[in-house]
């Protein structure tokens, strides 16, 4: 077993099964140089956003942890606007909503990580493959 593939197996759990075939191939075509790079992307924990799902998902932490700024933005603001029309009656049913949408979310945290950490590793891949192609046309 080479380094590359140990690389890919220490990361398997990081990423999803039905892609990595798909990242062995792009990483077998980069050198050493390349895999450096590439290998010191920092990959999040899809326990880690489970965890902050289950315990803080209302609030939009597992979706800023994962790199969904957007969602995470949107959860928050819908907590803070449940929370303020708490009072009457439509805060309550956003409020329904908003753990409705926390609850669902702790099952789709776990996949929406793997992929983020797959598009972060294909990103810098693709970064890296642009830099070397304007080099050489210098």
């Amino acid at each position: 077993m080479n380094y590359l593939q140990n690389y890919i197996l220490s990361k398997s759990s990081y990423l999803p099964s039905d892609k990595l075939f798909i990242l062995q191939k792009e990483l077998e075509d980069l050198d050493d140089e390349a895999l450096n790079v590439v290998m010191m992307v920092e990959m999040r924990q899809p326990l880690v956003a489970l965890i902050l799902a289950i315990f803080f998902g209302e609030f939009g932490v597992d979706r800023f942890y994962v790199g969904n700024k957007e969602l995470g933005f949107a959860k928050l603001i819908a907590f803070a606007v449940s929370f303020v029309t708490l009072f009457i009656l439509i805060g309550f049913l956003l409020f329904l909503g908003l753990y409705l949408w926390k609850f669902i979310d702790c099952f789709l945290i776990m996949r929406a990580c793997k992929e983020a950490n797959f598009e972060r590793l294909m990103l810098q891949i693709h970064q890296y493959k642009a830099f070397q192609h304007s080099n050489q046309t210098f």
